[in-house]
């Protein structure tokens, strides 16, 4: 510890000599720092709450200038409350609560509800502008001030002898009880108005800070509520109640009377994971959510990611291979440009601490390197990717396979300090040495900046000296007015800029979040590059320790990592910004990588001979040309809802860049309808490399059906720092359709894709990438030209000739002649588990559960008779795997799978009576799906967790709860049964009979009215009659438990040849007992007649309920 303070110490007295004071604003910094209406909005898109649209047909406000200038007017009368839809004076005009909420409970209930609160709360709105002085004032007088509503009042908990005083104060302007109608979010009063007929609801039910809502729960279940499903324990007060089907304006009424309430909205249980990126950038299909790059086995496997950030919890289970010790990368110091990968085969091979930073990861930014590196390329241990399948946990990232090169440049001080000591060259040749291809840098400057500055030039510099080296910069969070970008490397021209949109689980992942940063950048280029979701769950930390005298730059306590020692935690938290969009969008590019590196390219199967080392322009071109236009809006946060605050403009736009990632549009993969042609991806400096009056040429056939998209991508050489034109060489994309329509690259944009041009149109003359998009392209041959405009150079040879301009160029459609080889891209994957004994998706012992497997055919051909297989298997598995059962069944007939849809199938999956240690424990089953032929087309594994229970507020336990152990027969009397004769009683004798117990015979000859448990021990077939056309011999019995594996009697009930009565009344005396109510156990006592079937199977379901309950 006094070695970490010394190094802090001594960071802190550079910074001071490096950044005075009046300059710390432009001090890098985490680019995730938002303001609190943005952190409301990354709760509120968590909460999975719905948009506030605008109305259909509707005029939007056509940019966020005139959002800004209509704030500004409501901003500027002090005496309009801003509660409700138009600003209202209160002194003039204040609506009525609305009719729903008067109409019950009568004023009796209502009295009783209000003396719930502690207190009452009244709107005050003062006469003077509110001062700093007025919160004291008004706790001087006996009165708590709880919540600011603009324009210029406070909400106030008043004493309940005391409020009507408040009209009585100085300086107040008018006072009044809170409006009920403000409370509800406008959603929720609509479906009130709706009347009966509403399904079960979850609310949300806030109250202010000064309430306990002590006894809330136990009386509003006179008006509808079932059970407190959630209830905060620190922090804010909140409840989530589940309200009765149909009693919902009831519940609503009531809560209304509570003047402790502060808002309540609808619950919907979030679907929190970075699944959402995953299939949102792979394919795009929200309904069947594809993932087809990893379907055909591309992971990340074989590729590196680099990240310099504030630091990584290395002991995670993200971040590591095993929970061994040894699989924990630690810290080591060497400097960049320096590289030591002192751990090849660990998940993080190197982790260099650099000057200025401190190890391991800490609060002050969030544990922001931890989150970042998890959305790029976390992978749980507990199902480890591989070649062939990702393997995925929950919130695993965008490249699980991948490794990791981490360059810590963070402090408990808040600022990345790492960045003061060393330049941006030096760090990515730390990287690229490192076998690093894929860097990705979430952080920027505190105020905007789109100057092209020294570091973004130092950036440009190295991509061109390392030209398959791809840079990623999060735009930054200060938008959404245009000219928001945070500098470095966000204003650079060879680097990947990402802003951020709503995850996939958020109606599709088709907005802008309003704190993205927008360009352009002050020459003109247009940035962000590319989007991705910028609100995720990732791995974090949950542990910190005080670093005692220091505070840091927000002011708040600092705080060192718990890393060094490991606290082994797999830690998973809420988080938002452009931070982490680009993040996931560098993982993406690993999958573009790795298609190329082996050999994808271009016959769309893994082919050596084709694998080849993509150009970091190659990449970037590919990922331009698989962004899709979003058609959403700018979403942003009032407060209470999330908002729609404008229409984007369609792509190319400040707004959104090219789009966003969807691989799938333009990765070729085998049987694919859409192709994809590489024309060139030629290096800098070579021959094959353009120049200045050059223009080279290439033919496409297109057909009909499919969009055209040709995207042209060039590492252009560093420029002068400050220049007001960065950009050095100048090439144009042209295309001309067969019918001569002539084409240029980034104009003449109409709705996402351009339109034809006269011959007197001017080129693109600021970007270093341009595109041409058709959505319904002409058939026959295309002509694609390279033009070099103006390629002087920068001056510099090194480490070749800058007047020779490399690029990538590619295009993708329905290319090519002849027809179609349509195939399928077969993936399975887990979409549920459940049932058992405790309805949860951990297996315990004495369990049998269902695992609901799906056969995703992304592809564009037909799979047909598809057949899976699954089995447990040792590899990963922490017990004996002999104690799994897969029901007695291992292969499945899961049919044809059409293009584009899905099969499901369920697993039956077992645990029997075992003596191991289970709690965490995790068993992996292994699935294979083979095709009609026999062909393996997919191998995939999927595992579960052994011995918890998942509790309904969401915390996860060790078993205590034990399920019914298997039935076992030890006697059967009697032991021969006639053919022919029915009648018999059957006792059976053994061991752990339950009530619900089930009996089946093999072969199944024997038929029996009711089947009675007496105890533990003893149960008895009523009525059991055997078929005429039985065949003598052994029958086996199998018993089974309540969700417990079947377990067969070792022993056999022998069937003999059908018989004539023989005279010793043994048929009789069988006759008679089915006709008695009682019969006597071995014990000599009496039992009570069986109960019907069905009321026993009533029973079962309320046994089973009323444990699940007691779980909770």
């Amino acid at each position: 510890m006094k070695k970490r303070v010394v190094i802090l110490a001594a960071a802190l007295a550079a910074l001071a000599v490096f950044w005075p004071a009046e300059k710390t604003a432009q001090n890098p910094g985490f680019a995730f720092s938002l303001a609190p209406d943005d952190e409301g909005l990354i709760a509120a898109v968590g909460r999975g709450s719905p948009v506030r649209r605008l109305a259909a047909g509707r005029p939007a406000v056509s940019r966020y200038e005139a959002v800004l200038r209509e704030n500004a007017r409501r901003a500027a009368d002090l005496y309009a409350i801003q509660l409700f839809p138009e600003p209202l004076d209160p002194t003039d005009d204040w609506p009525e609560d609305e009719p729903a909420l008067r109409s019950t409970p009568n004023a009796d209930a209502r009295r009783r509800l209000a003396a719930l609160s502690r207190y009452e709360y009244r709107l005050v709105q003062f006469a003077a502008p509110i001062g700093p002085d007025t919160p004291e004032r008004l706790r001087a007088a006996g009165f708590e001030p709880v919540a600011f509503v603009p324009n210029n009042a406070y909400v106030v908990a008043a004493p309940k002898t005391k409020a009507d005083r408040l009209a009585r104060l100085t300086g107040v302007r008018w006072q009044g009880a809170f409006p009920a109608g403000a409370k509800f979010a406008p959603a929720l009063l609509a479906r009130a108005k709706a009347g009966p007929g509403e399904p079960e609801t979850a609310l949300q039910v806030s109250a202010w800070r000064t309430e306990t809502m002590e006894g809330w729960a136990e009386r509003l279940k006179a008006f509808g509520v079932t059970e407190v499903l959630q209830r905060n324990q620190a922090g804010p007060p909140r409840l989530i109640l589940r309200v009765q089907p149909g009693r919902l304006a009831e519940t609503l009424a009531a809560l209304a009377a509570l003047p402790g309430v502060e808002y309540v909205r609808e619950f919907t249980p979030p679907k929190l994971a970075n699944y959402g990126s995953i299939w949102l950038l792979q394919s795009g299909d929200a309904q069947h959510q594809f993932t087809p790059l990893f379907d055909v086995g591309l992971t990340g496997k074989g590729q590196i990611y680099a990240a310099a950030d504030s630091g990584i919890d290395t002991d995670g289970c993200q971040f590591r291979y095993s929970a061994a010790a040894e699989a924990q990368t630690l810290e080591n110091g060497a400097a960049p440009p320096d590289v030591l990968i002192d751990e090849p085969d660990h998940k993080i091979i190197a982790y260099y601490v650099l000057k200025g930073a401190q190890a391991y990861d800490e609060t002050s930014g969030g544990f922001h390197g931890t989150m970042t590196t998890g959305c790029a390329t976390g992978d749980n241990f507990k199902t480890l990717a591989s070649a062939s399948s990702p393997g995925l946990d929950r919130s695993d990232g965008m490249a699980p396979a991948a490794q990791v090169v981490f360059q810590d440049v963070g402090s408990s001080t808040g600022y990345l300090l790492g960045l003061m000591f060393h330049g941006q060259y030096d760090i990515h040749m730390q990287a690229f040495e490192s076998g690093a291809r894929v860097h990705n840098n979430s952080y920027g400057l505190e105020n905007p900046s789109t100057g092209y500055d020294p570091d973004s030039a130092a950036l440009d510099d190295f991509i061109w000296d390392h030209p398959t080296y791809s840079i990623f910069f999060s735009a930054g969070n200060s938008g959404p007015e245009e000219g928001s970008l945070t500098g470095e490397g966000s204003t650079a021209k060879n680097t990947i800029v990402v802003g951020a949109t709503t995850p996939g689980w958020f109606e599709g992942g088709k907005d802008v979040l309003v704190f993205s940063s927008r360009g352009p950048t002050a020459d003109g280029r247009l940035k962000p590059d590319l989007m991705a979701p910028g609100i995720v769950e990732s791995a974090t930390e949950i542990g910190q320790k005080i670093l005692e005298g220091y505070t840091n730059v927000y002011g708040d306590q600092a705080y060192e990592s718990v890393t060094s020692p490991p606290n082994n935690q797999c830690a998973l938290g809420l988080t938002g910004g452009t931070s982490f969009s680009s993040p996931t969008a560098a993982g993406m590019a690993l999958l573009v990588r790795q298609y190329f590196a082996d050999g994808y390219y271009p016959s769309g199967a893994a082919t050596d001979s084709d694998a080849f080392d993509p150009s970091a322009a190659l990449v970037r071109a590919a990922m331009l040309n698989s962004a899709r236009d979003l058609p959403g809006a700018l979403v942003g946060f009032d407060g209470h809802d999330l908002i729609e605050l404008e229409p984007i403009e369609p792509a190319p736009s400040t707004y959104q860049g090219w789009g966003q990632i969807v691989l799938d549009d333009t990765l070729y993969l085998k049987g694919d309808r859409r192709d994809l042609v590489v024309f060139a991806d030629l290096p800098s400096g070579s021959d094959e490399a353009i120049v200045t009056g050059q223009t080279h040429e290439y033919r496409l056939h297109v057909k009909s059906g499919l969009p055209l998209k040709i995207t042209l991508a060039w590492t252009d050489p560093a420029g002068s720092a400050g220049a007001r034109i960065t950009r050095v060489n100048d090439l144009n994309l042209e295309a001309i359709g067969p019918s001569g329509a002539r084409y240029l690259g980034n104009v003449n944009t109409v709705l996402a894709e351009q339109k034809p041009v006269g011959d007197d149109a001017e080129p693109d003359a600021a970007n270093n990438q341009e595109q041409i998009a058709v959505h319904s392209p002409a058939a026959g041959t295309w002509t694609i030209r390279v033009i070099g405009d103006r390629v002087p150079g920068n001056g510099s040879s090194r480490p070749f000739d800058s007047t020779k301009q490399g690029y990538a160029l590619i295009a993708a459609g329905d290319l090519g002649e002849g027809v179609d080889d349509l195939g399928p891209h077969v993936g399975v994957r887990v979409v549920d588990v459940g049932g058992g004994c405790d309805g949860d998706p951990a297996l315990d012992k004495n369990e049998r559960i269902t695992v609901t497997l799906e056969a995703a055919n992304s592809g564009d051909g037909r799979a047909a008779g598809l057949a899976a297989e699954t089995k447990p298997i040792a590899d990963g598995t922490e017990i004996p795997v002999e104690a799994l059962q897969t029901g007695g069944q291992t292969s499945f007939a899961v049919g044809d799978v059409e293009a584009k849809s899905v099969q499901r199938f369920t697993v039956t999956v077992a645990l029997g009576n075992v003596d191991y240690e289970l709690c965490d424990k995790r068993a992996v089953f292994g699935v294979t799906v083979r095709d009609a032929a026999g062909d393996v087309l997919e191998e995939e594994r999927f595992s579960l967790t052994l011995g918890v229970d998942y509790l309904e507020d969401g915390t996860i336990t060790c078993q205590t709860e034990l399920c019914d152990p298997p039935a076992e027969i030890v006697r059967v009397n009697p032991g021969q049964l006639k053919a022919g004769l029915e009648g018999f009683t059957v006792d059976l004798e053994g061991r752990h009979f339950a009530d619900g117990m089930t009996i089946r015979f093999q072969p199944d000859v024997v038929a029996y009215e009711s089947l009675v448990v007496y105890s533990p021990q003893e149960a008895v077939l009523k009525g059991v009659s055997v078929d005429d056309d039985a065949p003598a011999g052994p029958v086996t019995l199998f018993a089974a438990n309540p969700e417990a594996a079947e377990t067969p009697y070792e022993g056999f009930l022998d069937i003999v040849a059908d018989t004539e009565t023989d005279g010793d009344g043994t048929e009789a005396e069988a006759e008679n007992a089915e006709d008695e109510t009682t019969t006597q156990d071995s014990s000599g006592g009496c039992q009570s007649s069986p109960l019907p079937p069905a009321w026993l199977a009533g029973a079962l379901a309320a046994l089973l309920l009323f444990r699940r309950k007691r779980l909770a």
